[in-house]
C-alpha cells in the first residue's frame, strides 16, 4: 500500500528537505505553502497546494 504523506511548509527549510526524502522513499507528498508555489519539486508524486493559516478567508 502506497504512503501519503502531508507536511506544512514544504517550499523551504526542512519542509522542503522532508518532502524530497519521502519522494524518494516512495510516498505520494502533498506540500503545503502559503502561496501554493513550491518549484524545487518537480515529481509526478508531488502536490503542491496553497494553506495561509494566517488568512481567516473561508
Amino acid at each position: 500500500m502506497k504512503q501519503t504523506a502531508i507536511i506544512s511548509g514544504a517550499s523551504q527549510g526542512i519542509g522542503l528537505a522532508l518532502a524530497q526524502k519521502l519522494l524518494a522513499e516512495g510516498y505520494t507528498v502533498i506540500g503545503t505553502s502559503r502561496n501554493g508555489k513550491i518549484g524545487a519539486i518537480d515529481n509526478p508524486n508531488f502536490h503542491a497546494v496553497a494553506l495561509d493559516l494566517t488568512k481567516e478567508e473561508r
